[in-house]
């Protein structure tokens, strides 16, 4: 099964540039280069969605990880296969890019693979903000109807990048996560800094639309942050994150 979903690595991923000046997608896959409008700053229209769109309840706090214990040896598959493909992800990220022919984008940039969209944050001096996510990705960076956050897409921050989630109040993210897919935070080289206060502290738990609640299985993978590179956490709390072990642990 792995080696059958790697064959198709160069063919699934596709980069999507999106620049807010030109108003364009770029897209690059298998089948070669295309030019298609970009509506908005956000995700392209095609854009799958990883969660049904909804309205957030209130969280059940009492929901969390699955209660530990043995693990059968076909779950165990599924989960490391899960695993693999989230690194087969950030590979087809490199792919994508290479693919154009061109040197890596300084503007931050979507790929469409077999794991969904990823937007990527490249490098520059200035930290990406709370407010730079809403402007990017207006479709899959939302706000709900209980003031919260919900990310519907994967977020990569690059070497020499900055994502800095630093809110000025109480604030809560949301990681979309479900029985259909799930979305991540990975930090790969760059900085990822968490930084609530002591009267604004920040949570980023995991997210089912449709339920309404935290995701409280691991089974089929779930919502993960993870990092290579600087971190800093500060009063936030981070739950009901990750799953199997090691790289989407938590």
């Amino acid at each position: 099964m792995r080696d059958a979903r790697r064959g198709r690595r160069t063919l699934a991923a596709a980069v999507v540039l999106a620049c807010a000046a030109t108003g364009t997608v770029v897209s690059a896959g298998g089948a070669g280069a295309a030019l298609r409008p970009f509506h908005g700053t956000g995700t392209a229209t095609d854009t799958p969605s990883t969660s049904t769109p909804g309205t957030a309840g209130a969280d059940d706090e009492t929901a969390g990880s699955e209660a530990p214990g043995t693990v059968s040896a076909e779950e165990s598959e599924r989960l490391a296969d899960l695993v693999s493909a989230e690194d087969e992800r950030l590979v087809d990220i490199k792919v994508a890019v290479t693919s154009l022919g061109v040197s890596a984008p300084k503007v931050p940039y979507r790929v469409r693979s077999a794991g969904g969209y990823t937007l990527v944050l490249t490098a520059r001096r200035s930290p990406y903000t709370i407010n730079d996510l809403r402007r990017l990705a207006p479709q899959t960076f939302v706000t709900l109807e209980d003031g919260t956050y919900l990310l519907r897409e994967h977020l990569l921050v690059n070497a020499g990048a900055t994502l800095s989630l630093a809110p000025q109040k109480a604030t809560t993210i949301r990681l979309a996560s479900s029985g259909r897919g799930f979305v991540s935070i990975v930090n790969d080289g760059g900085r990822l800094r968490l930084l609530g206060r002591a009267s604004a502290p920040l949570t980023i738990t995991s997210w089912d639309e449709t339920l309404r609640r935290v995701d409280p299985q691991t089974a089929d993978g779930r919502a993960y942050i993870r990092s290579r590179g600087q971190t800093v956490v500060r009063h936030a709390t981070l739950k009901n994150l990750g799953f199997w072990s090691g790289r989407t642990g938590g």
